[in-house]
């Protein structure tokens, strides 16, 4: 084991469990005489991880904790996401899927299979192309005016296989708007059905399509009316949830809202 590096994480521990703690203090914790432990302190002070308060005691600095905060909010972003994804397969008794928008594309970032004795085909859920599934349709329902037009621009408009009757701007714009206004996106294909709706952040941007699958055979109306229900709510669900995750500094006791 590198000595000075074993000793540095001995004193970063040290005063993570103290919360302030000063050279002296240090040194007699360790038993390490204090030039050593004040070069340590130095470089860590110099790099941004601590900081110094007037009576001399170091803490850990908020550079310092963002590094736990990351990974704290990527675990509590994936735990969020999953939960409320499972659950609503749960409810429905059918595949659910959480997608985003990136480079043009769709791509799922949760997924739940339900099992059923009539299944469908995951290949349809892993398609990438934004014009023939539910939330893709969702993702570009949500676009301004000019990222619509970017988009179109380098994808181009829907094929007639991929979106009938929607082969002009206009008519692609229009359909997208109605989507819009309603907050809800279906659709059939090769005998699987589609809802999906948006999942808003607390500033009200769409970052995301939550959606529901399902062999079209399964389908009636009070079921379609259960699917749309248990996606309103677990969307609204996902936007709170993601909105409480909180983590409190110890430097300064302040809580610091995570917006995702």
């Amino acid at each position: 084991m590198i000595q000075v590096i074993d000793r540095a994480f001995r004193i970063l521990k040290i005063i993570s469990d103290n919360e302030k703690i000063s050279l002296k203090d240090l040194s007699q914790k360790l038993d390490i005489n204090k030039t050593t432990i004040g070069n340590i302190l130095i470089t860590f002070k110099n790099l941004g991880y601590l900081r110094k308060n007037e009576r001399n005691e170091y803490y850990l600095s908020d550079t310092f904790h963002e590094l736990s905060y990351k990974k704290i909010k990527k675990d509590s972003f994936r735990n969020i996401v999953e939960s409320n994804v499972s659950s609503l397969a749960d409810e429905v008794r059918e595949g659910v899927a959480l997608t985003i928008m990136k480079n043009n594309e769709r791509y799922t970032i949760a997924e739940t299979i339900y099992s059923r004795t009539i299944m469908v085909n995951r290949n349809f859920q892993q398609l990438k192309n934004l014009y023939i599934t539910a939330t893709g349709r969702i993702h570009l329902a949500y676009l301004n005016e000019m990222d619509l037009k970017d988009f179109v621009e380098e994808v181009g408009l829907p094929t007639k296989e991929e979106w009938p009757e929607k082969n002009s701007y206009t008519q692609l714009w229009s359909k997208l708007e109605e989507i819009r206004k309603e907050g809800i996106s279906e659709i059939v294909r090769d005998d699987v059905g589609a809802i999906g709706i948006p999942v808003f952040n607390k500033e009200g941007k769409a970052w995301a399509g939550l959606g529901v699958y399902y062999p079209i055979i399964r389908l009636t109306e009070d079921k379609r009316k259960k699917i749309i229900r248990n996606l309103k709510t677990t969307s609204k669900s996902i936007t709170d949830d993601l909105d409480k995750i909180t983590t409190t500094t110890k430097s300064d006791t302040t809580t610091t809202i995570i917006n995702i």
